[in-house]
């Protein structure tokens, strides 16, 4: 299967790119971790592979409307990474 033939099937089966799909997995793990530790948020960015905290903080708003410092003050019942 040619790269681009996978890129056009993974779209097809999943909806997103294999970035866009990588990328929010590796976000839901981080609000995972902001909902249920204590870890400071820039420890959490690094581990979900994120060099830079500003680049972190601009990707989960996109993905959540909210930064992580916000998120992770929200009762935990109304957090639910979809």
């Amino acid at each position: 299967m040619s790269a681009f033939h996978f890129l056009r099937t993974f779209r097809q089966v999943t909806g997103l790119t294999p970035h866009q799909y990588v990328l929010r997995m590796r976000l839901r793990e981080a609000a995972t971790r902001l909902a249920t530790g204590r870890e400071r948020i820039l420890d959490i960015a690094l581990a979900s592979g994120f060099e830079d905290l500003s680049n972190f903080n601009h990707a989960f708003r996109a993905e959540f409307g909210v930064s992580p410092r916000i998120y992770r003050k929200v009762p935990t019942a109304l957090q639910r990474p979809d």
